[in-house]
């Protein structure tokens, strides 16, 4: 993960976990601020196939620190670093 996630205020973004895996990663989980993140808590915010999360529109909601777990047949490799979303 980049330290800082740049998301453009007001209209659609993404938060991105980037991996590579062989497997291919079937699950990522999230959280925000250190706790699981409940993407349904969020109006507009949907997980994609990929993993990442798609916001149709960026507001104060989205501040915060994230970290992505990703998963594949064989299990996780753990956390990774956290990143601040900053709204630009």
């Amino acid at each position: 993960m980049p330290p800082v996630i740049y998301v453009p205020i007001g209209i659609h973004g993404y938060i991105r976990c980037p991996v590579e895996a062989e497997p291919p990663v079937t699950l990522v989980k999230w959280n925000k601020d250190g706790r699981p993140l409940r993407i349904e808590k969020y109006s507009g915010w949907n997980l994609l196939e990929d993993g990442s999360i798609r916001i149709e529109e960026a507001t104060e909601d989205a501040l915060g620190t994230y970290t992505c777990v990703p998963y594949n047949a064989l299990g996780t490799m753990g956390q990774s670093p956290p990143a601040r979303l900053v709204l630009k």
